[in-house]
Formats: C-alpha cells, structure tokens, sequence
C-alpha cells in the first residue's frame, strides 16, 4: 500500500515538473531561450524513458538509438514532446537537432 502511495506521489510530481517545464518553453522570449528549455526538456524526457538518474548527464547531441531508445519508446517521448506544441507534425531524429526541430 505504501508502495502504491509513493508511485503515485512520484507520477505527480513528475507530472508537475513537465508542466512546469512546458509552461517555461511556452514563456521563452527568444528563440534561443525557447531551444535552450527544449533541450532541457529532452534530457528530462529522456532520462525518464530510459529511467535514468536525473543526476547522470545526457548527450543529447547523440543519437536516441545509441541510447537504447527502441520505436515504443520514440513513441512515448514522441508524445510528450507534442505535448510542447500540439499544433505541429513532430519528426524526432534524435540528438541536439530535436530540440532545433521542435523550435522550428
């Protein structure tokens, strides 16, 4: 029971921090401030796909596949990242350009 208490908790709180997350991309005044939270956003979407330490460092800059990041997974992170703008076609290639694509 406990376990199920603390689950839910940490799916709240991450649930708050992608809001939080999403709120401040949304808030960007330049086009770099806005890649700058995008990238941040893709580490975070990354380090939890892969259930990665928020402490361990992610290249980004590296391609999703050398992570392990299998088509299911794309797929989720795919998703969250619509989450950023809902009115565009997302194509993740992976990597630093992501958050380029997603800017654009």
């Amino acid at each position: 029971m406990d376990e199920m208490k603390a689950e839910t908790q940490d799916s709240e709180e991450k649930y708050a921090q992608h809001d939080h997350l999403i709120q401040e991309v949304k808030l960007a005044t330049s086009a770099e401030e806005r890649q700058t939270k995008i990238q941040n956003y893709i580490q975070v979407v990354l380090k939890e796909t892969l259930s990665l330490p928020t402490t361990d460092q992610v290249d980004i800059d590296q391609n999703f596949a050398d992570f392990g990041v299998d088509s299911l997974m794309a797929l989720e992170m795919k998703n969250r990242f619509q989450a950023l703008l809902p009115d565009k076609t997302l194509s993740i290639p992976g990597g630093s350009d992501s958050a380029e694509n997603v800017t654009n």
